[in-house]
C-alpha cells in the first residue's frame, strides 16, 4: 500500500465497489490534487487484495484501497465520507468513467461559493431524462433524479451537520433505491445549501436501477422514499409523483388510472 501523504488539500473520489467488480476498475491517470479511495465491500470475492493494491496503487500515492465490512451501498458512501482526507469529496461507482475536466469544472463551482456545501452535475450515457439545461438551487422537489456519482460535496459542513446516507435505502438495503435523494434532502433540511450545474463529470454505460418501473420491490421503495423525505406530506407528493409518471406506472398496475390511484394511496402490486 502507498504511504499516507497526509493530504491537506484537494478532491477525493470515493469509488464504491463490491467483490470481484473491484478487479474491473480503471482509474484516470494521476492529476495534481485529485485522489482516489477504493471502498471494497466483500473484499474476499475480489481476485486478491494484493493484486488490487498492485494494479491500482502501484507507484501511485493518490490511491488507497479500503476493504469494508458489512454490505449496502449507503454504508459504503458513509465510509467514503468518513475516510476522505481532503476538503472535497466526489462519490464514484466502479462502472462510471470519469471526465476529470468536467469534474474540475464542477469542483470550481463549489470552491468559488463558500455558501455551498453540495453541488451536483450530470452523467452521460443511457441515463433518465435530466434537468433543464441551466443551473439551479437544489430543493426537496428537484433532486430526485440525481445519481450518487453526480454528487460533489464540501466535507467539513456535511460532517458537522451529521448528514449521512440512510442505510435503509440503496442497493443492498431493504429499499434498494433512493439513497442519494434521501441524503440530499437530509442535507437541505439540515440547512446546507446545494446547487445543480449541467456539467458532465462522467459516463455511465448501463441503465440504472431507477429505470425499472415494473418491479414491486422498487415501487415499494419509491413509496418508502417519499414517506422518508416528506413525512406527513407524503400522500400529496405520491399523487403528484403518480400523475407525473402515470405512463410508467401503467404496466405495473394494469392501467394508467389504476397506477395513479394505487401509487397515490401507497399500494403496491404483489411481488412477481
Amino acid at each position: 500500500m502507498p504511504s499516507d501523504p497526509g493530504f491537506a488539500a484537494g478532491l477525493t473520489v470515493g469509488i464504491s465497489t463490491l467483490g470481484a467488480r473491484a478487479d474491473g476498475i480503471v482509474l484516470p491517470r494521476p492529476e495534481p490534487s485529485v485522489f482516489y479511495d477504493i471502498l471494497v465491500q466483500r473484499p474476499g470475492a475480489a481476485s486478491s487484495l494484493e493484486g488490487l493494491y498492485a494494479d491500482l496503487c502501484g507507484g501511485r500515492d493518490d490511491v488507497r484501497v479500503l476493504p469494508l465490512d458489512g454490505q449496502g451501498v449507503a454504508a459504503s458512501r458513509n465510509a467514503a465520507l468518513d475516510a476522505a482526507r481532503t476538503p472535497y469529496l466526489l462519490f464514484g461507482d466502479d462502472d462510471v468513467t470519469l471526465d476529470l475536466a468536467g469534474v474540475r469544472r464542477l469542483w470550481a463551482v463549489l470552491r468559488d461559493d463558500p455558501a455551498l456545501a453540495v453541488v451536483t452535475g450530470r452523467r452521460t450515457g443511457p441515463v433518465p431524462a435530466r434537468y433543464a439545461g441551466q443551473g439551479h438551487s437544489l430543493r426537496l422537489w428537484n433532486t430526485a433524479k440525481t445519481a450518487t456519482p453526480e454528487i460533489l460535496l464540501r466535507v467539513a459542513p456535511v460532517r458537522a451537520a451529521g448528514v449521512r446516507f440512510d442505510t435503509g435505502f440503496g442497493i443492498g438495503a431493504p429499499h434498494p433505491l433512493g439513497d442519494e435523494y434521501v441524503f440530499l434532502t437530509d442535507a437541505l433540511k439540515a440547512g446546507l445549501k446545494g446547487r445543480f450545474e449541467p456539467i458532465a463529470i462522467g459516463d455511465h454505460p448501463d441503465d440504472s436501477t431507477g429505470t425499472d418501473w415494473s418491479d414491486p420491490v422498487l415501487l415499494r421503495a419509491r413509496v418508502a422514499v417519499l414517506r422518508r423525505v416528506f413525512g406527513p406530506l407524503a400522500g400529496p407528493m405520491r399523487l403528484a409523483f403518480a400523475l407525473k409518471n402515470r405512463h410508467r406506472l401503467k404496466d405495473a398496475y394494469g392501467g394508467t388510472v389504476g397506477g395513479v390511484l394505487g401509487f397515490a394511496l401507497g399500494r403496491v402490486p404483489d411481488s412477481r
